[in-house]
């Protein structure tokens, strides 16, 4: 799975996996996506209530699911169950299934995960085809992706799915309105079923966004496709594509993370072979941890972006990163969890709600692996 395993974010919702395997949530929790019972919002880290070990964490808006050791999943805020209302839980809920993941990931009030020989199974929210399983009604369970291709990493968008398989195929299902996975074939906006990307470069691992996705081709070079509103295909441009085009730079990437929440103005970031973190797109609250490069125009609305990937200043060596709405978090080698950006709830876990441009380091006493 992409690089969303011990730190998940969501719409003003920051969570993480401590090393002693349990998870803590803190930022915006009106849907209960907090996991602790409650639905007020906090500004500091607070203990999920889920008695399990855990081994990893993935949010999306307000949906956030996590992995326990054992291979079972439990969810909380909006729980993707498929229904027609959406139904929160503020403590986390076992999702009945037999399948034992291996990974999981989360999408728009939908999620799906891997299991040990990579065979893919969703579940929730199905309006655009995006539980791959041919049509387009909601599920209550995992259900088995059809084809039963054998993915090496698998990454939910807000309505679509990505995933490579053994020798660099990327293939893409769901929503396509906006290129996001990766057809170009005019009227063709949404995929039932896996379907190839156009692209003949080898992907190792796939992080599938709002409206576009991006990838870390063999070799390490990231590649980006689909809607480019506020420059987060990261390469000098506002141009949406339809296939892959190489970011910026020629930075090498270890991970990716992009932006999942319903929001036009989405960023990414991505950690290199050096452990430095890069973020572009989006940074009208701080969220690329850089200066704004340019003025962009997101749905209308004038916006600060970033086209080209800007280092993070003052964050240091990193080991993994994820983005929210409007902000983003990285855990630095030292185990410590950095956020910055958007505040407005309380996502950074500073314990106010100020706006942050540069990387705030939480509490020294939790350590994220």
């Amino acid at each position: 799975m992409s690089a969303r395993t011990s730190i998940a974010l969501g719409s003003g919702l920051s969570c993480g996996v401590t090393t002693s395997h349990a998870a803590y949530c803190w930022g915006k929790n009106e849907s209960g996506q907090g996991g602790n019972g409650s639905t007020i919002s906090s500004g500091l880290p607070t203990l999920v209530s889920l008695t399990d070990q855990i081994a990893a964490v993935s949010a999306a808006e307000a949906s956030v699911c996590a992995l326990t050791t054992t291979g079972s999943v439990s969810c909380w805020g909006v729980v993707p169950d498929g229904q027609a209302a959406p139904t929160t839980r503020a403590t986390p809920s076992r999702v009945v299934s037999p399948v034992q993941f291996v990974s999981l990931t989360v999408g728009g009030a939908f999620a799906c995960g891997l299991d040990k020989d990579g065979l893919a199974y969703c579940w929730g929210a199905n309006g655009f085809g995006q539980l791959g399983i041919g049509d387009t009604l909601p599920r209550s369970a995992p259900v088995a992706v059809v084809n039963r291709l054998k993915f090496t990493s698998l990454s939910a968008g807000y309505a679509h799915v990505c995933g490579t398989i053994a020798g660099g195929t990327t293939y893409c299902w769901g929503d396509n309105s906006f290129l996001e996975s990766g057809i170009s074939t005019r009227g063709v906006t949404k995929l039932l079923q896996p379907t190839p990307i156009e692209t003949t470069v080898p992907m190792t691992s796939v992080t599938a966004g709002t409206t576009f996705s991006c990838a870390i081709a063999q070799g390490g070079l990231a590649y980006c496709w689909g809607g480019n509103f506020a420059a987060q295909l990261g390469d000098g441009t506002q141009k949406s594509r339809a296939t892959p085009a190489p970011v910026a730079g020629g930075l090498h990437f270890t991970a990716l993370a992009a932006t999942r929440s319903n929001s036009f103005a989405a960023h990414a970031c991505g950690i290199t072979t050096e452990r430095v973190t890069y973020c572009w797109g989006a940074n009208s609250q701080g969220e690329t941890g850089g200066p704004a490069e340019t003025t962009c125009i997101s749905a209308s609305i004038a916006a600060v972006c970033n086209t080209l990937p800007v280092v993070v200043r003052t964050l240091g060596s990193t080991l993994a990163v994820d983005v929210g709405t409007a902000h983003s978090c990285a855990i630095t080698a030292a185990g410590s969890m950095a956020c910055w950006g958007d505040n407005s709830f309380g996502e950074i876990g500073d314990g106010t709600n100020v706006l942050q441009t540069k990387p705030f380091t939480l509490s020294s006493h939790l350590h994220f692996h």
